[in-house]
């Protein structure tokens, strides 16, 4: 199974979160993974939680595609798209740990969080002060 973590800090409307951090968080990869075992799943699915005041997860969502943030997984040097290429073509498998960094900053500036800054026009200094982060990953 190859896979990546995002943590999304603030609101956004729906779709690509317009800033993240990578993430790993076992607890989440083994809640995940029971749950992928429990429906039988094969193929890409984006599977969405949020944790809980109670430190839960809760499941919020389920949707059985790559999700929009696909690219921040390739960006993190996880390409799932060809996983999936090879298992359609027979082709060998290639070996993903989570060797990503955790923490860094992903943003989907054009259009997703410019468009976020027009509807919240408080998180324009966020965006200004984010261009600055180094290893900040930029799509």
């Amino acid at each position: 199974m190859a896979y990546y973590m995002q943590r999304v800090e603030y609101k956004h409307s729906k779709g690509m979160p317009a800033m993240a951090y990578s993430s790993k968080d076992p607890d989440l990869l083994a809640v995940s993974k029971r749950l992928i075992k429990e429906l039988g799943w094969t193929g890409a699915v984006n599977l969405d939680f949020i944790k809980g005041s109670d430190s839960e997860y809760k499941l919020m969502e389920i949707n059985p595609r790559f999700g929009a943030s696909t690219c921040f997984a390739y960006r993190l040097g996880i390409d799932l798209p060809f996983i999936f290429y090879c298992l359609a073509f027979g082709e060998p498998l290639p070996f993903y740990e989570a060797g990503y960094d955790e923490g860094r900053m992903i943003r989907s500036v054009i259009p997703t969080e410019l468009v976020y800054c027009v509807k919240d026009r408080s998180h324009i200094p966020i965006l200004l002060k984010n261009f600055f982060v180094p290893g900040a990953i930029i799509d």
